[in-house]
């Protein structure tokens, strides 16, 4: 066919390449995603409310809306699609684990466990569960439960950073300076220029005066870090 000859559609006009146009909600969704990377919190929650207006009933996009609007510090707006995103879906880890940070700005610690406990019961393997569920006892003084969380943070990643300093903490609170200290010590062989397990390590070398085996009683003051 020389260059004068056009393709003919059937009522005899040339015809035109069709090209494929993205849908709106492929644009939306990379737009959110490009605003989300550039931390454009409030234009992604505006792309992200464009698709749920048109899905209301996306547990998917509830969800990382709720991130989107926790990263903009409206809190309020995002447990409210947090939980929405949960009553759609229950079976995700991920809107639980959000949520659970929510409450945390709260401070509603016993809400966020829970959180924590379904988010773990759904992906029994993230480390950053524990992690992060273990910093919650913290918070309550629960340091046992804390201190258990980190063993499972170093069980399944002993690369995780910050995971020697968490339990190092853990342990000078219920009283094991010298385990403590090894953790501290690990910490900085990890990572050198963490200067809270440097200081935390000197705090607890000068508490361990206190004690012949490196062990406290319960009468004697515990170390605040």
């Amino acid at each position: 066919m020389g260059m004068g000859d056009d393709k003919k559609s059937k009522n005899g006009k040339p015809a035109r390449e069709k090209r494929r146009q993205p849908h709106w909600l492929d644009v939306c969704y990379k737009a959110a995603c490009k605003f989300r990377d550039e931390g454009r919190w409030a234009e992604s929650i505006e792309a992200l409310s464009a698709m749920i207006k048109l899905l209301p009933a996306d547990d998917v996009l509830r969800a990382f809306r709720g991130v989107a609007y926790l990263r903009d510090n409206k809190i309020e707006e995002a447990m409210q699609d947090l939980s929405i995103s949960i009553e759609l879906n229950d079976t995700q880890s991920f809107a639980f684990y959000i949520r659970a940070e929510c409450y945390l700005r709260f401070e509603q610690y016993n809400n966020a466990l829970l959180d924590y406990d379904r988010a773990i019961r759904l992906s029994s393997d993230d480390v950053y569960l524990y992690e992060d569920r273990g910093l919650c006892y913290m918070e309550i003084g629960n340091f046992h439960a804390a201190l258990n969380d980190f063993d499972k943070v170093l069980d399944l990643d002993d690369s995780c950073e910050n995971a020697f300093y968490n339990r190092g903490q853990a342990l000078a609170q219920i009283g094991n300076y010298a385990l403590a200290i090894a953790d501290f010590e690990k910490e900085l062989e990890n990572n050198p220029l963490n200067i809270n397990a440097y200081a935390s390590r000197e705090l607890v070398l000068s508490m361990r005066g206190q004690s012949r085996d490196g062990n406290i009683g319960t009468q004697q003051q515990q170390p605040q870090m």
